[in-house]
C-alpha cells in the first residue's frame, strides 16, 4: 500500500524516480502474489483472499483511497492469472464472452439461412409468350433441375436443412413444369419435322428420359445466356437450341449415272 501511495504522490515529470518506485512496486507485487499462491495453493483461492482483504480495508478507509486500492486488486489479480493461470472473475469473463460469441454466430447463421432462401427466390410474373416471361422460368427451371440433382438419393434430415434455402416454391414448380412442356413439345414437333434427330422422347406420363433432362437443361441454359438472339414471337428461341444440339445427318447427294 505505501508503495503504491508512493509511486502515486511520484511527480510525473521526474521520470528516473518514477521508474525506480515503479520497480519496487512491481517487485513488492510479484513477491507478494508468489508467496500468497504457494501458501493458497491455487489461482481460485489466492484470488478470493485478495479480494475479501481489499474488500475488507477499503471498507474501514476513507473514500479518496479506493482508488488506490482499486489499482492495487487490479495489479494483484493479473500478476495470479500470470503465476497461477485465470482467476474465476477472469474466467467468467472469458465464459460470457464465449457465449455471447456463439449467441451471435448462431444468429448470423440463421439469418443467413433464411437471406440464402430469400435470395434464391426466382420471380414467375410475367406472361408465358414474352422475352421476360421465358427468362423468369428457365430461371426456375434450372434452380429445379439443381435442386433434384442435388437432393437426389438417399435424404435425411441434415440434407433437408442444408436443402431448403435452395428448394423451389410451388410457384418456381409451376413456371418450369410450364416452360418444360413448351419445350418437350416443341422438341417432339421438331423430331417430326426432321429438324431434330437422335432424340428418345418419353409418352409425358412418366419420368423424364436421360435425353429429356438433357433438352430442358440446354434450352434454360439458352434462353438465360445473355449473348443468346432472341426470335419474334420469343417462344420461338426455344426451338433454337434443340435444333443446334440434335441436328439431322445431311441427306446423301444422288449419284449421277
Amino acid at each position: 500500500m505505501n508503495l503504491a501511495l508512493e509511486l502515486e504522490g511520484t511527480d510525473p515529470g521526474d521520470h528516473a524516480r518514477r521508474d525506480e518506485t515503479e520497480g519496487r512496486y512491481r517487485a513488492a507485487i510479484g513477491s507478494f502474489v508468489e508467496q500468497l499462491v504457494a501458501e493458497r495453493r491455487s489461482a481460485d483461492a489466492a484470488t478470493r483472499a485478495v479480494n475479501d482483504d481489499l474488500d475488507e480495508i477499503s471498507a474501514l478507509s476513507a473514500a479518496e483511497l479506493h482508488s488506490t486500492y482499486d489499482r492495487i486488486r487490479y495489479d494483484l489479480l493479473n500478476q495470479i492469472e500470470e503465476v497461477a493461470g485465470p482467476s474465476p472473475w477472469q474466467r467468467a469473463a472469458q465464459k460470457r464472452l464465449v457465449g455471447l460469441g456463439g449467441v451471435v454466430l448462431v444468429v448470423l447463421l440463421v439469418a443467413g439461412y433464411f437471406g440464402l432462401r430469400q435470395y434464391n427466390l426466382t420471380p414467375v410474373t410475367a406472361p408465358l409468350e414474352t422475352r421476360a416471361g421465358l427468362e423468369q422460368r428457365a430461371n426456375a427451371l434450372a434452380k429445379v433441375l439443381h435442386y433434384e440433382s442435388w437432393a437426389s438419393g438417399r435424404r435425411g434430415m441434415i440434407k433437408n436443412l442444408l436443402l431448403w434455402p435452395f428448394e423451389p416454391l410451388p410457384e418456381e414448380v409451376a413456371g418450369a413444369r410450364e416452360l418444360s412442356s413448351v419445350a418437350l413439345t416443341g422438341a417432339a414437333k421438331l423430331v417430326e419435322l426432321r429438324e431434330a434427330c437422335g432424340l428418345q422422347l418419353g409418352s409425358g406420363d412418366q419420368a423424364l428420359t436421360p435425353q429429356e433432362y438433357g433438352v430442358l437443361n440446354k434450352v434454360s441454359d439458352h434462353l438465360r445466356n445473355k449473348a443468346s438472339q432472341w426470335r419474334d414471337p420469343p417462344v420461338l428461341t426455344v426451338l433454337d437450341p434443340i435444333r443446334s444440339s440434335y441436328p439431322c445427318p445431311e441427306p446423301a447427294a444422288q449419284t449421277r449415272h
